[in-house]
């Protein structure tokens, strides 16, 4: 059953964050996605992965995902995060232009949910090199939600 086929996780948004948007095929406007199976969403919750997990947004969310009693897994190549920031369980040091590597990491922690927060976001850097930020910031995203579909 790919990530596409699954439920609302609004009520999972609702508990992390405090609000929820509206979805689509399982896909929150807030990011999240999941493949929760029975019908009390928080509960069917187990793992989720987060992209850019060990950068300042990413990590506050693995933390609120670990005080959840749920088990936050990094995916992250560590341009720009740390790994002092990564606290809560396990993680997968690679790049999301890495497709395999992706799937190697979904096949091996089954997430019920991903959050994507890897992004580059210097605005200075951007009109500089603006290739690398959409390479970076739309590709590799593209990338991240070919294999959900797939997996």
């Amino acid at each position: 059953m790919g990530f596409h086929s699954a439920p609302s996780i609004a009520h999972l948004t609702v508990s992390l964050l405090g609000e929820a948007g509206p979805s689509h095929n399982g896909f929150s406007v807030l990011g999240l996605t999941g493949r929760a199976e029975r019908g009390d969403n928080e509960k069917a919750m187990k793992r989720i992965l987060i992209t850019g997990g060990a950068g300042y947004i990413g990590s506050h969310m693995a933390k609120a995902v670990g005080r959840k009693g749920w088990e936050p897994v990094v995916f992250d190549n560590f341009s720009a995060g740390h790994e002092w920031a990564v606290q809560w369980g396990p993680t997968v040091r690679a790049d999301l232009a890495d497709s395999e590597a992706i799937c190697s990491a979904i096949r091996q922690y089954r997430p019920d949910a991903v959050v994507h927060f890897a992004a580059s976001a210097y605005v200075g850097e951007s009109m500089v090199n603006p290739r690398k930020y959409f390479r970076n910031n739309v590709v590799n995203s593209l990338n991240l939600l070919d294999v959900m579909l797939e997996e």
